[in-house]
């Protein structure tokens, strides 16, 4: 799952899947000859590429995410294909994934588009010393909720497009039968092409880095008991200010951060049932350029003048229970402080989030989830600081697998989004239905 914590430092697991159709079959592809093949499945060792194409058509009844009385509709048709290569060799798992992704929309005539690729390694020195290292580039236009890097830091449609990457590196080391050993540094860069004074690229052009050391003692072969530590720096790299036409500007990097985390917590796997990871601690937060918005607001009475720095709980917990095959229920949630579209220095986020996915029969699969993430805003004058808002996403999927190669979905998507910033505020609704194929 992807937060801001520290265990998204060494997982490639992301809460994008939960926005995809829940109970999807993978359908990569790695070689029959591999000796080394971490997390795949057989159809994924047939062979070493794999490709596929996901055609839908769709209904999006508010596809600009404006308020709801300025809401547009539109019938629409998107197209998905995707490659997939997967090198097994003794020690070592080599995976490239391209992925190019196109929304057409009738009301407009109007396309946007993303693309997706991807490069990892995993490598076993041993049993015991095992690497990983994946970088993931994103190219995209699309209105959408992402949820891949973390806590939504930004709910409303961009009115530019974007560039991410998201690198990360792991190391796990078995010390010794009962000491393990986990260090990981994960690298987040996001530019958008929207530019000048107040634009997306002043709000949000940043990188944000993370190093975690955590060690993990067994108690059994199942229950693992943990200390970790974590240091996070986001660096807003846009030369723009985030105020125009004030008479004293704030310049992007004025709500650069650093944060520590300290936690304890425990693991729990019990053969392919049960995994669960609780992580409980204390998050601390420094603001690196206090100083100017405290000179922004002097004077003003509604002002309180900021501390440079932020102690709170931190949270983040997982667990997934496999109870038949291809049948699963996913928890989670996390609480942290991440950035913010909003005028503000930061905010406060508590997001939960719950998935299930049911195999009917072994052609029938339906699934279901949601989330909510609740956030509050840290500086930014007496309309921002304290207030917040409140994110809903849910969604449904039905399934039928013709063969291993062909499928039918159609599903349901709703995003809300209220805000006590006045013209945020928005409702969305979605249906879609298609064919995915993989060969």
């Amino acid at each position: 799952h992807a937060v801001h914590g520290p265990n998204c430092v060494k997982t490639k697991t992301d809460m994008k899947r939960i926005i995809a159709s829940a109970g999807l079959a993978a359908l990569g592809a790695a070689s029959t000859q591999a000796a080394y093949t971490p997390g795949l499945t057989p159809y994924e060792t047939s062979k070493p590429w794999s490709i596929g194409l996901d055609v839908r058509g769709f209904y999006d009844d508010n596809y600009l995410l404006d308020p709801s009385d300025l809401a547009q509709e539109t019938w629409g048709v998107s197209v998905m294909p995707w490659f997939d290569l997967n090198l097994a060799l003794d020690q070592t798992l080599i995976g490239l994934n391209y992925t190019y992704q196109m929304w057409w929309y009738e009301d407009s005539n109007k396309v946007d588009q993303a693309h997706n690729a991807e490069a990892s390694v995993k490598h076993a020195f041993s049993d015991r010393f095992k690497l990983n290292v994946w970088d993931r580039f994103t190219y995209s236009d699309r209105p959408s909720i992402d949820l891949e890097a973390g806590p939504v830091s930004d709910p409303l449609r961009n009115e530019g497009s974007y560039y991410r990457n998201i690198g990360n590196a792991g190391f796990t080391a078995d010390v010794t039968r009962t000491l393990v050993l986990d260090v990981g540094y994960k690298n987040v860069l996001w530019d958008y092409t929207q530019a000048g004074p107040g634009s997306r690229s002043a709000l949000s052009d940043r990188m944000e880095q993370y190093a975690l050391g955590e060690v993990g003692f067994r108690v059994n072969p199942e229950l693992t008991a943990l200390l970790g530590f974590q240091y996070s720096v986001a660096r807003y790299s846009n030369d723009e200010v985030i105020n125009p036409g004030s008479l004293t500007p704030l310049p992007s990097d004025s709500r650069n951060r650093d944060s520590m985390y300290i936690y304890a917590g425990v693991t729990y796997q019990m053969s392919t049932q049960w995994d669960v990871a609780v992580r409980l601690g204390a998050q601390w937060t420094k603001w690196k350029e206090i100083e100017d918005w405290n000179s922004f607001y002097a004077g003003n009475p509604n002002w309180e003048e900021q501390d440079d720095s932020d102690l709170m709980p931190y949270a983040d917990a997982f667990m997934r229970y496999t109870y038949n095959p291809g049948s699963y229920i996913r928890l989670g949630v996390i609480n942290t402080i991440n950035s913010t579209d909003v005028l503000a220095l930061g905010a406060k986020s508590v997001a939960g989030y719950a998935e299930w996915t049911h195999r009917i029969t072994p052609r029938w699969t339906v699934g279901l989830m949601g989330l909510i993430q609740n956030s509050w805003w840290l500086g930014g004058g007496e309309s921002v600081d304290g207030n917040g808002e409140i994110l809903y996403v849910a969604g449904a999927s039905l399934e039928y697998s013709f063969n291993k190669h062909l499928l039918a979905e159609v599903g349901y998507g709703f995003d809300n989004l209220r805000s006590d910033v006045e013209s945020r505020d928005y409702q969305r609704n979605r249906v879609y239905f298609g064919l995915r194929g993989a060969y």
